[in-house]
């Protein structure tokens, strides 16, 4: 995919783009969301040979303020007036009637540049001309003898001249190579190139960075914290819930690169921390943990002395003892706030379940966290609490005040730019293939993580960039095993009875995931569970038939079962 400031900055003011249409609209498409449409971008459609008419085609696609149509408006009465004049001297007259077409047309690209410079210096414009290969010599002429020349004092404007097919075309005038500039889409040093890709691991942004090419596709769930920390001096404790390895631990791990200094992010992973002790008190152990691991990370990150309650204290009153604890905390860091980050918060129920912890515990934690002007909170969990608010109370209560975001797969232009940015010049993927890792992943994070990784792998293997539809189906297979646990996870645990025999029922109904299952088919007493599959991601509905949005759950399963 083109790089931003390498698009905009070229020296050229013309580029050269051989190759698959829809892949270098997509790439656009991908560039104008990074920049939240700071940049402008055109189709012109150069089905027509007439210079003056398409050049028209370009002020109408950009026009904009004032200042700008009022150019545009000097344009296109110049253009009718050219028109009419020119029309009126026939065919005996040609050989003056160029001449005063050219004439004109330096007249009019001076007016043209006006207009450019008016509204490219506010706001980026690229404009692409559209099946360059059908223009005829003379309008190439006009435009390297009169346009290419002044657009070279334009910084951010860009001509993209776009040819179908795959090698690059021959100019007929040998002058306009000065002018242009043709984007290599594929770097042949595949040999030292390090596979960007984890699988099955949190992605971290390091060194200090705001970004990274392998965590994308998240800015509204940012967003919709940042928006939250600012509304008020005490925002309510906060929620993050989605589907296992959706991201959950990957954007609280770098919260901090995205919020104001103004907070101090903390972050305790349940999974990581004991079991409560199988005591009376389960509630005063594993707060007392929690105590522990905030006062170590505020030493070793913030280089704060914060020293926790002893064991006997927490004993004794631990609510009472935490709170004066986490008042300790907030007098010691002045103006800003603590900002805990609970992940896997549903450890808490496995823990009730197995007796290590009362229900006392969800009220006493709320209580803590809102009642501190200086503490905020946000918990992350997946939905499996979310469903147990119909039948636990508890969790009922706890969930309800709390304003959560939930954590999804990516929308394609995020699915697009995690395959293709961090192998952006390296790996070449063809239309077709980029289309079945979107089919076989779902666009979920994990699935197109394990399945590029794999792809890099074997782009290393068999000493080639360009990669096809063929390896990612072959990709796809041995994903399916080195993503076992994962699937397993998400049918036998994740899904329940009458989900599960959805999921068979469109498998072994149909020869591929690329094909669909009419829900008329399905007994009615199954709509409930092919709801929940299509909310989680599963499965995707065009009415009236059903198909696998992830097309690994369906190669697990064929590879797995069999019919019923």
């Amino acid at each position: 995919m083109f790089k931003l400031k390498e698009l905009i900055n070229y020296s050229p003011p013309i580029i050269l783009f051989y190759g698959e249409k829809k892949k270098l609209d997509r790439d656009m498409r991908s560039i104008v969301k990074q920049t939240g449409s700071h940049i402008r971008y055109v189709t012109i459609d150069t089905d027509t040979s007439c210079y003056y008419h398409l050049l028209s085609g370009i002020v109408a696609g950009l026009g904009g303020d004032a200042e700008s149509v009022q150019v545009a408006s000097q344009w296109q009465s110049a253009v009718l007036q050219a028109d009419h004049r020119s029309a009126g001297y026939g065919k005996e007259t040609s050989s003056y009637r160029r001449i005063w077409n050219e004439t004109f047309a330096k007249e009019a690209a001076l007016i043209f540049l006006q207009f450019i410079k008016k509204t490219s210096v506010k706001q980026p414009a690229v404009v692409l001309l559209d099946r360059f290969e059908e223009i005829d010599y003379s309008f190439q002429r006009l435009l390297e003898k009169y346009l290419a020349p002044i657009l070279s004092d334009v910084k951010n404007f860009k001509l993209i001249l776009f040819y179908e097919g795959n090698s690059k075309p021959s100019w007929k005038t040998y002058d306009f190579d000065r002018y242009t500039h043709p984007i290599s889409r594929v770097n042949r040093n595949l040999k030292n190139f390090v596979n960007p890709y984890i699988a099955g691991r949190p992605v971290r942004i390091k060194g200090g960075k705001k970004s990274s090419p392998i965590f994308v596709g998240r800015k509204p769930a940012i967003d919709f914290f940042i928006e939250r920390l600012m509304q008020s001096d005490s925002p309510p404790l906060m929620g993050m819930r989605g589907e296992r390895r959706i991201g959950k631990t990957s954007l609280l791990m770098n919260m901090e690169c995205y919020i104001s200094d103004d907070y101090l992010p903390i972050l305790i992973d349940l999974q990581m921390i004991e079991s409560p002790e199988r005591t009376e008190n389960g509630v005063a152990d594993l707060i007392e943990k929690f105590g522990f691991e905030i006062a170590q990370r505020l030493r070793y990150h913030y280089h704060l002395e914060i020293q926790e309650p002893k064991k006997e204290e927490f004993r004794k009153n631990p609510a009472q003892v935490f709170s004066h604890f986490l008042n300790d905390i907030v007098s010691q860091i002045g103006d800003k706030k603590l900002l805990l980050l609970f992940d896997e918060f549903d450890r808490v129920e496995d823990w009730v379940i197995k007796g290590l912890l009362q229900l006392d515990f969800l009220p006493i934690f709320k209580k803590l966290i809102l009642n501190n002007r200086g503490i905020v909170g946000i918990v992350s969990y997946t939905n499996r609490l979310t469903d147990l608010r119909e039948e636990k109370s508890y969790w009922r209560e706890f969930l309800s005040d709390i304003d959560a975001f939930h954590l999804t797969t990516f929308d394609e232009d995020a699915a697009l730019e995690l395959i293709q940015q961090p192998v952006d010049g390296v790996i070449d993927y063809s239309e077709e293939a980029l289309d079945a890792i979107l089919a076989y992943s779902g666009q979920h994070p994990y699935f197109i993580q394990l399945i590029c990784w794999i792809l890099v792998n074997r782009g290393h293997r068999i000493s080639r960039s360009n990669l096809t539809e063929k390896d990612v189906a072959l990709a796809a297979q041995e994903a399916i095993i080195r993503g076992e646990a994962q699937l397993n996870f998400m049918y036998e645990t994740a899904c329940k009875p009458k989900e599960r025999e959805v999921i068979k029922k469109v498998v072994f109904s149909t020869e591929s995931h690329k094909e669909s299952y009419p829900v008329e088919r399905l007994d009615k007493s199954l709509s409930g569970a092919v709801e929940s599959l299509i909310s989680r991601g599963i499965l995707r509905k065009e009415h009236p038939n059903i198909f696998f949005r992830i097309g690994l759950i369906d190669l697990w399963v064929r590879k797995n079962f069999t019919a019923f």
